[in-house]
């Protein structure tokens, strides 16, 4: 089940994960591409891809989901 979870991967640079307004920032990816390296072309988001990041992107997931402002 986790292998077909939507993720996010985007994270942008220097802003708290309870920041709603930038999730419509933030790009969907199946977890099996997780560990493939991203390019982003925008300078203010960041590709995140430590084992740490799996909170971040998993509250990112849980955030934009349950909040009905940034569906």
């Amino acid at each position: 089940m986790s292998d077909t979870l939507p993720i996010v991967t985007r994270v942008v640079h220097g802003q708290s994960p309870d920041s709603a307004s930038d999730l419509t920032m933030y790009m969907m990816l199946p977890s099996d591409k997780w560990d493939n390296p991203i390019v982003s072309t925008n300078p203010a988001v960041t590709i995140q891809e430590s084992p740490a990041t799996d909170v971040y992107v998993r509250f990112f997931y849980w955030h934009r989901t349950s909040n009905p402002r940034t569906r």
